[in-house]
């Protein structure tokens, strides 16, 4: 009942014993004091049991306002009961008769101008929306249909809403079927990348490996060498691999001494290399 003002009441009062207890228990647990958004549940379901929760109480209410059992209560409703209005009429009407001018009827007294027309037109305008609406779902039915069938044969990821739009509530073999699909092709997308990742990998070894091979120094190295074994060393968090032959030389001296397998990440006592111009961006 939640025009009643016992029940009102009683749910406001428990509100506040239920947030001075929540603030009191936060306390004791050294917590911050003071109620937030996770707490409401708990408050709400405390105050409702001993207000509009509490059964005795509202049907009560429900018996004073004469929903249950049905009595005369509900003539005497002040919102209900327009019997002054009426005899404010009944009164209009006496002293049209005695002044002998015959009374406008409600209808007369409509104005076609101002904020009434303007509140017509948007009402004639809305139920025109509303009916080429209607007559466009109708008459798309089944080009909307189509389209849900095939958002839920193309979907990457099964939701709730793209079976039931597309295949049904209910959940048989071809759901099953799709499922299985959809994993079976995430997980040859991630073997691939996994494939094409090694490959890239085993591609700059080799080239690594030839370097290396050659036995000269990194003063001998030419540019694109020089790219290639900062490279190699490059690690995540690291700044991008420098253009010039000797920043590429300040950059491999202070990475060539890194541990090289799992070169995807950094190693226990490993920094990221950050030159001047991206540490002067963040």
């Amino acid at each position: 009942m939640a025009d009643s003002s016992e029940q009102n009441g009683s749910f406001k009062n428990e509100l506040k014993r239920a947030k001075q207890y929540v603030i009191r228990k936060k306390g004791e647990l050294h917590l911050p004091m003071q109620v937030e958004k996770t707490d409401i549940v708990g408050i709400v379901h405390r105050a409702f049991d001993v207000s509009f929760g509490n059964i005795v109480n509202s049907k009560k209410a429900i018996r004073n306002r004469g929903w249950n059992p049905l009595n005369y209560n509900l003539l005497d409703d002040k919102e209900l009961n327009n019997r002054e209005e009426q005899e404010a009429v009944n009164h209009a009407h006496q002293y049209c008769d005695l002044a002998g001018v015959s009374p406008m009827d409600h209808g007369e007294s409509i104005s076609l101008e101002g904020a009434s027309k303007s509140l017509l037109s948007r009402i004639v305008e809305h139920e025109i929306r509303q009916r080429a609406r209607n007559e466009a779902l109708t008459n798309n039915a089944e080009e909307i249909r189509l389209n849900k069938v095939a958002a839920f044969q193309e979907a990457k990821r099964l939701t709730a809403g793209v079976v039931f739009n597309g295949h049904g509530c209910h959940l048989d073999q071809s759901v099953f079927d799709r499922v299985r699909e959809l994993s079976r092709s995430r997980e040859l997308k991630e073997q691939e990348r996994l494939d094409n990742q090694k490959t890239k990998h085993d591609k700059q070894a080799a080239k690594v490996a030839a370097i290396r091979a050659k036995q000269t120094t990194y003063e001998k190295w030419s540019t694109n060498e020089l790219t290639t074994m900062v490279s190699w060393y490059k690690r995540p968090g690291d700044s991008k691999i420098p253009s010039t032959r000797a920043k590429l030389v300040a950059r491999y001296l202070l990475t060539c001494n890194r541990i090289e397998d799992e070169r995807n990440r950094k190693k226990p006592g490993e920094e990221s290399i950050v030159d001047d111009v991206d540490a002067a961006a963040v």
